[in-house]
């Protein structure tokens, strides 16, 4: 709900304090969400772990964390890994 509401400072916070820490899925949203608070690295790092599950929702995401960091190399890859 607080996802949903655009509330993300209270979503990271509500997923930080689950006990149910790990799941794809969990990883998914938190990269999401790290990722709309500009928290590149730290999405990039939660999309990875998710990225096996759900790779057509992690690869843009994971261009577009690479290209904000400057890793111009890695932002090509994710794109390329869209294309296929």
């Amino acid at each position: 709900e607080a996802y949903a509401s655009g509330n993300l400072q209270r979503s990271f916070h509500l997923l930080e304090a689950m006990e149910n820490r790990g799941s794809h899925e969990w990883y998914l949203l938190q990269g999401k969400i790290s990722l709309q608070l500009q928290r590149w690295a730290e999405a990039a790092a939660h999309l990875h772990k998710a990225e096996e599950a759900f790779p057509d929702g992690c690869f843009p995401l994971l261009e577009t964390c690479y290209r904000e960091l400057g890793d111009f190399q890695k932002a090509y890859e994710y794109a390329c890994k869209q294309r296929k």
